[in-house]
């Protein structure tokens, strides 16, 4: 992780992101469903 001066200085700011884009959902269902697959035979 990069370490900026205002981090340093003033704290890194809050994440307020509270919206999932797809992008992110498309890789958590592949995880899941390589888990799913890849499960007890």
């Amino acid at each position: 992780m990069i370490n900026y001066f205002s981090d340093r200085e003033n704290g890194p700011l809050p994440r307020t992101e509270e919206v999932i884009t797809p992008v992110v959902w498309t890789a958590i269902v592949a995880t899941v469903q390589g888990l799913i697959n890849s499960g007890p035979s």
